[in-house]
């Protein structure tokens, strides 16, 4: 227990690793030691599962609710692949200016306490032609052309905000690490298609189990008092975004909080949960009646005529649908571009 504290402590003093470089080599496999070591800061378990999801799976897609600290986490990493691989390149992007530098950026410069590498004042940090990381703001995808060599590590800040074409872009930078983050708000974005791809390691994030909530319910002071995330605010966001349901369903999002049961909305379920909205104002369906009814299993229909439905598109990302079913039971539905 003293020498973890005694870490912490190096870590706040500043403690200049880069004059010391064979330190930094044997945090590359280890982000969350680098963090506490490095940065004096403790992740909780949420943030190192994803540093260590990055290590094993490459390709990772965070879905979290407010105030768990996954910037941060990022923050870190950032600072982490800069010191520890030279060669070494990192970009970041986040949708506007405020996003990515008053957020991610701002915490990557009070993580870095004097370390060498850090521009002036723009989002940048410059070791030399093949050791640098790198801000741009998802306006221009020639941002993310030709730079392929390794290691290469992309991170995407408030993910469902980026068009398509910059993940196009980023895909054929072929990056060695590729973070995406966000608050899961809308399932009409490009990020939902990504993430139904199968392609990515998704974690989902859920501002319940965040330590400041689960220890102020059981009487305790909050362990990351410099976190935002408060059980008053759980329970301001549960009155304004939640309802208490008659009759309890699990399968339709119901939750259990302090002893009492709750139905989410849309806002709590992204916002909080870190889940993509079940029902939007402009859907007949929500996901979870969805998931409800294709786990109903009967015989209902099967005498009928096979019928055929299709809804064609026309251009843009638009996607020609086509639906089989027997009476009340749909059998198939694919969706097709081009």
């Amino acid at each position: 227990m003293e020498e973890r504290f005694a870490k912490i402590e190096l870590g706040q003093r500043g403690f200049n690793l880069a004059d010391a470089p064979d330190h930094f080599s044997r945090y590359r496999t280890d982000p969350t030691a680098y963090a506490l070591d490095v940065l004096g800061m403790q992740w909780w378990h949420g943030q190192s599962e994803i540093a260590d999801a990055l290590l094993e799976h490459k390709r990772v897609f965070v879905r979290a609710g407010n105030g768990p600290g996954k910037t941060s986490c990022a923050a870190g990493l950032v600072n982490w692949f800069f010191d520890c691989f030279d060669p070494g390149i990192c970009i970041s992007t986040a949708p506007t200016t405020q996003q990515l530098s008053d957020a991610l950026w701002r915490q990557i410069r009070s993580m870095r306490r004097g370390r060498s590498g850090l521009m002036p004042k723009a989002p940048h940090l410059e070791g030399n032609n093949e050791h640098w990381a790198a801000g741009y703001t998802a306006a221009n995808p020639e941002a993310f052309q030709g730079r392929h060599k390794e290691p290469l590590f992309i991170i995407f800040d408030e993910a469902v905000g980026i068009d398509r074409v910059f993940w196009e872009a980023a895909e054929g930078m072929q990056p060695t690490y590729w973070l995406c983050l966000m608050n899961p708000t809308d399932a009409s974005s490009h990020a939902y298609q990504e993430e139904s791809s199968g392609r990515w390691h998704t974690i989902r994030i859920n501002s319940l189990d965040h330590p400041n909530v689960v220890d102020e319910l059981e009487g305790r002071p909050r362990p990351y008092p410099q976190s935002s995330l408060t059980l008053a605010w759980i329970r301001e966001r549960i009155a304004a975004w939640c309802s208490t349901p008659a009759i309890v369903d699990e399968a339709l999002g119901d939750f259990l909080f302090d002893g009492v049961w709750y139905r989410p909305g849309p806002l709590f379920e992204a916002r909080v949960l870190g889940k993509w909205p079940s029902q939007t104002t402009d859907s007949i369906w929500s996901e979870s009646l969805w998931d409800l009814c294709c786990r109903q299993r009967d015989n209902t229909g099967l005498g009928e005529t096979l019928q055929l439905g299709c809804d064609v598109a026309r251009f843009g990302d638009d996607q020609t649908v086509i639906v089989v079913r027997r009476g009340p039971r749909v059998l198939m539905v694919e969706s097709l571009s081009g």
